[in-house]
């Protein structure tokens, strides 16, 4: 990781969080974070949800066209709404998914707004469609057009925020459709009275006034809109900004992008990342393109409902969606501390009983009304899923985009063909097969998330796991994760260290059984260090992708060196294989001295015992606490010190030569030319040093 990055002001988790987080997270955030942020918000979210907000104008205008003139004008009196809504959800499938990949490789400044470009055009020229089949093909095409756009901008919102100010982007990216959707009524009832204008009826200029407010957004945002921190240029954000902004996609443990590997497919279609969250989408999203509520008020008699009405009373739902979005995202960012499911269920539940009444059907007028407009709570609550899926996928980025547009993508595929089936035309305004469909859909949502809970709980657990990084290969070795021995390493070891601790007691024996050393143990050596030599390999195709954000380990430092040639002998595969490799083995031997002598000593002195218990009662650590929490007891890392001290489990680095003519040490003779090592009390003891008898009369300030 950069210097730069390493010293960007970002707002730590351990930080004492203020009260005004609740109003809005950037408000709790160092000066130069807020400022980010807020550079963010006026560019990313702000065009992000204008591009939502037209295009979901486009999609609902269809509905209101349909129900304000274009049934009759198109003679679309059988499943033909049905059809082009089939069509432009073909279209969406198609390009959804590798929309969203190309979004990981091409400019997001470019790519999205051509996209939106595209789209516009298109639905002008519906306004010139004078039979089905011509609005058909138009609804393919702005279905390619479209097919990228949500997905991409929530992965683009997991790109740049963190875990605390997610939630609200994606619900406030959400309810700009819902806005859009309240607005297409609003605006179908403004330009009815536009009908004969021109020699064009009024649905006519309901997809020209699509364009009109959408093409300007689309050139704005080629000017405006990010890149992605790792793509980012122009002259929006500074440099110190793009490696803030890197920084805080580290801390959010939010990867950078890598190559697509047949390996990272595999992983990526292994997981229940990708299936779970695509089918809890699924689940909600039962009554998705089906103007259930204008269908109602339409073929109502009693009394007879005008068109301004018809497009009018619906845009109440979308105005709960909206709030409830925003509810949804300030109470789990903000009061859950970034907890998704809880709202997630909530919404499920809610989803469940206003489906299932609209099932029974018979019930009191005010009800269904209720049942109506209620529906919306669950749609607010979709930014959530969104991202809860970003965090899920965190560790990586090509996952992320790929999920995000599945999930987006699935949910078209069961839409492509779920409402010939269940939400027929004919069947308005009962739909009893289609609400009973979603009611069964909502009971399985109920259950999708607290399995989603429990596996990311345990995917939590063992990341937490890895981040205790190992000195030679940033990754663990697994021995803890996994609770088994590793490539059978363990036993292998306990073979060499057996074979070494006879060796030492009778060292006498060495030339007569040397010839059994390559027998007994050195396969086991070599075992060893060929295991090392697969890790290093490993290392050295991640170094090959120059990911300046992952952990910097031994391995990745030699081989960095290796590189830049900083010996001036040069460091060889030889080199980094000796030193990594060794480590494997070294270390076991060394640490069970340590601990075993720390124990001892304590035990042996009760009042040090005492001491060490109450630091570690009043610090109130975890069950299994982390290292940076137990750096903070400065009593204990006393005691820890003093008895490595008083009785370290190896000598001084820097070894001693035994003189010409050998020397005799404690009764023991060594040869000249031997080399040996000592004890560092030993080597720094002197009489104006006192050392208790157990070196741990100990009082700290």
């Amino acid at each position: 990781m950069s210097t730069d990055a390493e010293s960007a002001p970002v707002s730590k988790e351990k930080k004492e969080k203020s009260w005004k987080r609740f109003i809005w997270d950037s408000l709790d955030k160092s000066p130069e974070e807020r400022r980010l942020v807020l550079k963010l918000d006026l560019t990313l979210l702000t065009l992000g949800c204008l591009g939502y907000f037209t295009k979901y104008l486009d999609q609902a205008n269809l509905t209101n066209a349909f129900v304000s003139g274009m049934k009759e004008d198109l003679n679309m009196f059988g499943n033909q709404l049905n059809y082009a809504t089939t069509c432009f959800t073909v279209g969406y499938i198609v390009a959804e998914i590798p929309s969203n990949l190309i979004l990981t490789r091409v400019r997001p400044s470019i790519f999205i707004p051509t996209c939106q470009m595209i789209w516009t055009g298109l639905t002008m020229c519906t306004a010139a469609c004078k039979t089905p089949t011509q609005l058909y093909v138009l609804r393919f095409f702005v279905g390619v057009a479209e097919a990228g756009y949500y997905p991409g901008m929530n992965y683009m919102i997991g790109s740049w925020y963190g875990k605390d100010e997610m939630a609200k982007r994606a619900c406030i990216l959400n309810g700009s459709g819902s806005a859009a959707l309240m607005f297409s009524g609003f605006l179908m009832t403004a330009v009815i009275d536009l009908g004969g204008k021109g020699g064009l009826p009024g649905w006519k200029w309901l997809f020209i006034m699509d364009g009109v407010i959408s093409f300007p957004i689309a050139i704005v945002s080629y000017i405006f809109l990010p890149d992605s921190p790792e793509t980012c240029r122009g002259f929006l954000f500074t440099k110190e900004q793009i490696t803030l902004a890197k920084k805080r996609m580290v801390l959010a443990e939010r990867r950078l992008k890598q190559p697509i590997t047949w390996a990272k497919v595999k992983k990526i279609f292994s997981s229940w990342h990708i299936y779970l969250l695509s089918l809890y989408y699924i689940m909600i999203s039962g009554t998705s393109g089906t103007p259930i509520f204008p269908q109602y008020l339409k073929d109502h008699v009693n009394p007879k409902y005008t068109v301004q009405q018809i497009n009018l009373y619906p845009t109440g739902t979308y105005a709960i969606q909206i709030f409830s979005a925003l509810v949804f995202a300030w109470a789990s960012d903000a009061f859950l501390n970034g907890q998704r499911w809880g709202v997630l269920l909530f919404g499920a539940i809610f989803n469940v009983i206003t489906l299932g009444s609209l099932a029974g059907w018979n019930i009191a007028e005010g009800w269904r009304w209720a049942c109506y407009y209620l529906a919306g709570i669950h749609v607010g609550a979709s930014g959530i899923i969104f991202t809860w899926a970003n965090e899920i996928c965190t560790d990586d980025t090509e996952e992320r985009a790929l999920v995000l547009a599945t999930m987006n993508s699935m949910v078209n595929v069961i839409g492509a063909w779920l409402p010939l089936l269940v939400w027929q035309q004919v069947d308005a305004p009962v739909y009893h097969k289609g609400f009973i469909t979603a009611t069964v859909f909502g009971v399985i949502a109920t259950i999708i998330i607290p399995v989603m809970k429990i596996l990311q709980d345990k995917e939590i657990k063992e990341r937490r796991q890895r981040r205790e990084i190992d000195a030679d290969f940033s990754d663990r070795l697994g021995f803890l994760t996994k609770g088994e021995d590793i490539a059978g390493l363990m036993k292998s070891l306990d073979t060499v260290l057996h074979l070494h601790t006879f060796l030492s007691v009778f060292p006498w024996l060495m030339p007569m059984i040397h010839f059994l050393h390559g027998i007994l143990a050195r396969n086991k050596e070599v075992y060893h260090q060929k295991f090392g030599n697969e890790k290093i390999k490993l290392k050295r195709q991640e170094a090959a992708v120059a990911d300046e954000t992952g952990p910097v380990c031994m391995v990745k430092k030699f081989i960095d060196a290796q590189r830049r040639k900083d010996d001036n002998k040069g460091i060889t595969d030889w080199d980094i294989s000796l030193n990594a490799g060794a480590n494997i083995g070294a270390g076991s031997d060394t640490t069970a001295i340590t601990l075993s002598s720390i124990v001892y000593f304590i035990y042996q002195n009760p009042d040090v015992l005492k001491k060490v218990r109450d630091e570690i009662e009043a610090a109130g650590l975890a069950p299994i606490p982390t290292f940076q929490a137990v750096q903070q007891l400065p009593y204990l890392q006393a005691v820890i010190k003093e008895v490595t001290r008083v009785n370290p489990a190896s000598g001084l680095p820097l070894w001693r030569e035994v003189p010409k003519g050998g020397a005799v040490l404690c009764g023991q003779y060594f040869p000249e030319g031997n080399a040996g090592s000592k004890l560092p009390t030993a080597a720094n003891l002197s009489e104006k040093i006192v050392i208790s008898r157990l070196g741990l009369d100990l009082e700290l300030a």
